[in-house]
């Protein structure tokens, strides 16, 4: 008998354990961060990509962040809180109140970064991402978005990844970058993502600085 209640305790104990070891790998998979008081900038173009913006935006909510947008065009499909050109004379204001500025990729950033000449709206954009460098705020940017962060400037001797397209991928090569082609990459205050695919773990890169800084 006690033989028998030795083994049912065992059992007992052994899915316990099993059922601790899932929750927490579940758990890690799954991490949140401390957001709290950290205020995040996310830029949109008309024809951005959804399936970036939401996990983005939806994890570093779900992080404790304040999260606003910006965006580069009057039409862009969801509600935002400031337009370019209502802001155009606060970008000090803006790199001081927030600490890191993030644009989401899609059809309508590559349609505007892979001409010669770059839509003002564009140039206003790359003022402000070098703003936002120059005082040492994080600068990241997704799918096509990491050829505005090249065309400004800002990566010279950077790793650097954006979708894997051969017009993109030049812009940040001309620009100075290390291209890697990897899903997501992190050089100091920059973080660059490939696509869609990566925009989870693009998303939990932004808040793991966040968090530390």
């Amino acid at each position: 008998m006690i033989t028998r209640t030795i083994l049912v305790v065992i059992v007992v104990l052994a899915i316990v354990v099993g059922a601790l070891a899932v929750y927490f790998i579940l758990r890690r998979g799954e991490e949140i961060y401390n957001l709290k008081n950290k205020r995040v900038l996310v830029v949109l173009f008309e024809g951005f990509q959804p399936a970036e913006f939401h996990p983005v935006r939806n994890y570093l909510q779900k992080c404790g962040a304040e999260v606003k947008i910006l965006s580069l065009h009057r039409n862009i499909g969801v509600s935002y809180d400031m337009y370019i050109y209502d802001v155009r004379d606060k970008f000090n204001q803006l790199a001081e109140q927030y600490d890191a500025i993030v644009i989401i990729g899609g059809e309508g950033v590559y349609r505007r970064v892979t001409i010669e000449q770059l839509p003002e709206e564009v140039e206003l954009l790359q003022e402000l991402v070098i703003i936002f460098n120059n005082k040492g705020k994080l600068v990241a940017a997704i799918c096509a978005a990491p050829a505005v962060l090249a065309r400004a400037g800002i990566l010279k001797g950077v790793k650097a990844t954006c979708f894997p397209d051969n017009k993109l991928i030049n812009i940040l090569k001309e620009g100075g970058a290390q291209y890697t082609g990897n899903d997501v990459e992190i050089h100091h205050n920059i973080i660059t993502g490939k696509g869609p695919g990566a925009a989870g773990a693009f998303a939990k890169q932004i808040a793991r600085y966040l968090s530390e800084a």
